[in-house]
């Protein structure tokens, strides 16, 4: 399968070359058609055109408009495989980054971890998935994650996925009570739980009829790049329609209710508007919703793995919920846009979504793209002070 897709990939760069004029070796997999490598509509037009006849296959306006890059091409003519309709989450998540040679990417930038690349973020999977095995999990089996802010989070998910096990994603901010009931209600065969000290030491001893795996331990397990076990399978392959995720909800109306999301759900989301903020290999996204709430893990997940676009993100909330930027509330933000210099933020509902153009990586000069700003409806509209902030920084480093 990856030698045909590396045939795929080498047509696909050789089609794109002879539309735009340039050398097979100057088309990166990943990169933009238009933003860097300047291609008209016309020529996409073409390029779309030329696809279809070297493949045998009728896009449709949709997958056309989807099509944005090498990679994004790779991924709408992947349904004709032989095996069309089965899905590895963790290899379309992950492994393509690693086959396409960005293994070395950084993926994450985690507080307690530092930063983690793609090959490192595939190996803490596998990792994870023995873990799972060893503890008797199934495919088809949920498993709870109690999803802290942390790198740690998305290598538990990425292992239930290998293993073909449902996460079961759980905020850390319930009680004690509301989690033991998601986990009784849900049939969860093993907890993943994480936390405070406090709260993963009281979760230890209410779940102790229970296997669990903790957090702290996968964080100290990654950076230590231990030899992966030698009888952990490969990445499971399953249906598309089948469950994938369960996300429970705050439990502000009532008891949490389980939401159960398909494999296929998933990735529509991601090839939907996943794909708004146009996000480039060099960008970082930062984000400050919280990984157990819907939105958050839509963003530090799903988009940052999904898109092909995304090089890393960053949670300026460590496992305990604090900012490791300390200092005046008021300057937080501040701080954390001139450490990280992040493409694009993405503030929790409520406190702003509106995506936003970054100063640009270091040494690199402004981003060229217009600030772009999306009004939402109601309580997600993007506070009128901060807007001006966040369009004064952007003056201000495009000035400098």
């Amino acid at each position: 399968m990856t030698a045909q897709r590396n045939l795929a990939s080498e047509k696909l760069r050789e089609i794109v070359a002879t539309v735009l004029e340039l050398e097979p070796s100057e088309v990166g997999e990943s990169d933009p058609w238009v933003d860097e490598l300047g291609m008209t509509s016309l020529e996409k037009l073409e390029a779309i055109t030329r696809i279809q006849e070297a493949f045998g296959t009728t896009l449709t306006p949709q997958q056309a408009a989807a099509i944005g890059s090498v990679a994004d091409a790779l991924a709408v003519l992947a349904p004709a495989d032989p095996e069309a309709g089965q899905v590895d989450l963790a290899g379309r998540l992950v492994r393509n980054r690693i086959d396409a040679g960005e293994g070395d990417r950084t993926a994450y930038i985690d507080p307690d971890v530092g930063r983690v690349s793609y090959t490192g973020l595939y190996a803490a999977a596998r990792d994870y998935a023995a873990a799972l095995r060893a503890t008797g999990v199934r495919p088809g089996e949920r498993g709870v994650v109690i999803a802290g802010d942390s790198v740690a989070t998305v290598a538990a998910v990425l292992g239930h996925w290998w293993l073909g096990s449902v996460p079961v994603v759980v905020s850390p901010l319930l009680d004690d009570a509301d989690i033991a009931f998601a986990v009784e209600d849900c049939g969860a065969r093993v907890v993943h739980v994480d936390g405070s000290d406090a709260k993963r030491a009281a979760l230890h001893g209410t779940l102790a009829h229970l296997m669990r795996l903790d957090g702290e331990d996968t964080r100290r397990r990654m950076p230590e790049g231990r030899a992966p076990a030698d009888d952990v399978p490969p990445p499971h392959t399953g249906p598309a329609d089948a469950e994938a995720l369960v996300q429970y909800t705050s439990g502000s109306t009532g008891a949490p209710k389980g939401v159960r999301h398909s494999a296929a759900g998933l990735l529509a989301m991601v090839d939907g508007f996943g794909g708004v903020l146009g996000l480039r290999p060099d960008d970082t996204l930062l984000t400050t919703a919280r990984l157990s709430f819907g939105y958050g893990f839509g963003n530090a997940v799903l988009r940052v793995l999904a898109r092909h676009r995304a090089a890393s993100q960053w949670h300026p909330a460590d496992r305990r919920g604090r900012l490791r930027l300390r200092g005046d509330p008021r300057f937080r933000n501040r701080a954390a846009l001139a450490l990280h210099r992040p493409g694009r933020t993405r503030p929790q509902p409520g406190r702003g979504r509106a995506p936003h153009p970054g100063p640009g990586p270091p040494g690199r000069g402004p981003r060229p793209r217009r600030a772009r700003t999306r009004r939402p409806r109601g309580a997600a509209r993007l506070p009128l002070r901060l807007s001006h902030r966040l369009t004064l920084r952007a003056a201000v480093n495009q000035e400098e």
